[in-house]
């Protein structure tokens, strides 16, 4: 988001919880987190965050963040891949598929790291940032040995909103290619997958350390975990 969408939400937030008070505030995904670790101190004074869905633990390092803990997203890219190889043993090429989201970005440079290895094994071909119809023609193009892998991909370049069975038929439109996702909610979709992440089951274990936190834990004595 830009600075001023940062302030204007911050404004939004002043006006609309002025007087108010949390004993606890859950944020989910990147931007809430880091929109809370920048200002939300001055909104909820000394109010405890507890974060879920975070792909950047840069955020963490936030000077003036409030209280915190939470569960980091750490998905599972070399166990998709050693699938895509286990059922698909012809594959030769894999297209990484993302938005330019903030998530999307850190998922991308996850990526960057953890496919290292099997460089030597696969062509890995970045399709990232591109609107639908975009992103269909180029996959189109792409030849038989293929597999797509796609590491986020909820928005198009314009902004618009695509659900994973949306993002699912865009991708089986394109071409006779299998379809990997790294979430449960995109094998929900359409995607195929097995070494996925649960968002209902890291959620809950965030909520398990809000308890804690309740309960008269501190936040300080809870570390951050990696789902």
């Amino acid at each position: 988001p830009s600075i001023m969408t940062i302030s204007s939400f911050y404004s939004y937030f002043s006006e609309k919880y002025s007087g108010k008070t949390f004993d606890l505030i859950l944020c989910t995904d990147d931007d809430a987190t880091g929109f809370m670790f920048r200002r939300g101190k001055e909104l909820f004074p000394a109010t405890p965050v507890v974060f879920c869905g975070l792909n950047n633990p840069d955020i963490m390092n936030a000077r003036d963040a409030p209280p915190f803990t939470g569960v980091l997203e750490k998905i599972d890219m070399p166990g998709a891949v050693r699938l895509i190889q286990s059922l698909f043993p012809r594959t030769r090429n894999i297209a990484l598929v993302s938005d330019l989201s903030p998530s999307g970005m850190s998922v991308i440079s996850q990526a960057r790291r953890d496919l290292a290895p099997f460089r030597d094994r696969f062509v890995f071909s970045d399709f990232f940032g591109l609107g639908g119809d975009e992103l269909r023609e180029k996959i189109s193009r792409l030849p038989p040995d293929t597999a797509v892998l796609v590491l986020v991909y909820f928005q198009d370049d314009g902004g618009e909103f695509y659900s994973p069975k949306r993002t699912a038929d865009l991708l089986r439109s394109a071409g006779p290619f299998p379809v990997f996702g790294l979430w449960s909610m995109m094998i929900e979709g359409g995607f195929l997958g097995g070494n996925v992440l649960i968002p209902r089951e890291h959620g809950a274990s965030a909520a398990k350390m809000a308890v804690r936190i309740l309960r008269g834990e501190s936040p300080a004595d809870i570390p951050p975990a990696e789902d």
